[in-house]
């Protein structure tokens, strides 16, 4: 048995791919009996969260912005100096 690692990225890609399978694949399987309707809702929304986790979870980190405006509520102004 072979161990396979996967990027982020892949496994992206493949939960993609998976759910587009589902959304194709299932009403032709309800029709059929193959699946219910309500299993078949409940994997498309079990897989729609996953890939929505997957895709919060690895989603590229935002480096906040400096402000414009100088941080000046260390600087003591002249009148409360004197």
């Amino acid at each position: 048995m072979h161990a396979y690692t996967t990027t982020p990225a892949q496994r992206l890609a493949e939960l993609r791919r998976d759910l587009a399978t589902k959304i194709r694949q299932h009403p032709a399987w309800v029709r059929e009996k193959h699946l219910t309707h309500a299993a078949a809702d409940q994997r498309l929304a079990a897989t729609r969260d996953a890939l929505a986790d997957l895709e919060q979870l690895h989603a590229p980190t935002q480096t906040p912005v400096p402000s414009a405006v100088p941080d000046t509520s260390m600087v003591k102004s002249k009148s409360s100096s004197q």
